[in-house]
């Protein structure tokens, strides 16, 4: 049985792939909405991503307190997976995510991964840009380069990701790279 993160290709539809799995909850980001804790395919690493999740302080400046909107890394901030949607049931998705290329849900951690023999159902759907963390996001990223074919951004294994038009797509965040050069070219 093919290790799912070991494939140089894109998974056959079809065939049957050892996937990582984690048990969670699942949010819809789409819809505010969340599924049962459950036995979930996800894309690994986990990660967290505090640094471009905008929070909002008080300060105190010329004599009064003001509301100050900043961004910052946050040790403390949970980690999660995405749900891969090779292998994640067509149910867990709503119209709208399917109709506007938002795979980007996510499951919060509550126990060790699991290796299940899962069929993969659909080639990678291709994942729209995460608007969520704004233009900071774009730049920082534009023109790094795919390294050991992981995304720089979380390290996202992009092997197994069909090339469309010359571009890979992280399925993770969006991140848009040229496929010979390995180079973001997220606008």
């Amino acid at each position: 049985m093919q290790n799912i993160e070991e494939l140089d290709s894109p998974p056959v539809v079809g065939e049957t792939y050892l996937v990582p799995c984690m048990f969670g909850r699942i949010y819809l980001l789409s819809s505010a909405q969340s599924k049962p804790p459950d036995w979930w395919p996800v894309l690994r690493p986990s990660h967290q991503d505090s640094i471009y999740t905008a929070q909002t302080r008080s300060k105190w400046k010329d004599g009064e307190f003001t509301e100050e909107t900043y961004c910052e890394y946050d040790s403390k901030a949970p980690h999660h997976y995405h749900v891969d949607p090779r292998f994640a049931s067509a149910e867990l998705y709503t119209a709208w995510e399917v109709e506007n290329k938002d795979w980007h849900n996510v499951i919060d951690i509550q126990g060790d991964i699991r290796w299940s023999e899962m069929v993969c159902l659909r080639e990678m759907p291709t994942q729209r840009l995460f608007t969520g963390f704004g233009r900071q996001f774009v730049d920082d990223h534009k023109g790094k380069k795919i390294k050991c074919g992981r995304c720089p951004h979380r390290g996202v294994l992009l092997n197994s990701v069909p090339v469309h038009d010359g571009i890979i797509t992280c399925p993770n965040h969006g991140l848009r790279f040229d496929a010979e050069s390995g180079v973001c070219v997220t606008e």
